[in-house]
């Protein structure tokens, strides 16, 4: 028999929960399909390393080129969270 009490009080406490939130209003959120540029997420070919007999000059010419890419990375990545953030 005390079983059978403590459900009755639980279902009766879950009931009297659920009646706290009858009143509030669901809010509808609108969303929007997001087109992000295919070339955002396109990364350029990191270029070939210099080979075993590179000159210094062509190795400089080779973090020049990794800098580039970097900052072309970042550009994009900026470009993408901008975006993303709906700005």
């Amino acid at each position: 028999m005390r079983p059978r009490v403590m459900t009755i009080l639980s279902l009766q406490f879950c009931a009297a929960l659920l009646m706290g939130c009858a009143d509030r209003q669901t809010k509808m959120v609108e969303t929007k399909p997001i087109t992000i540029p295919l070339e955002l997420l396109q990364c350029e070919d990191k270029p070939n390393p210099p080979g075993p007999d590179g000159t210094q000059k062509s190795v400089a010419f080779y973090v020049v080129e990794l800098n580039e890419l970097l900052d072309d990375c970042k550009a994009r990545m900026a470009a993408l969270y901008e975006i993303l953030r709906g700005n």
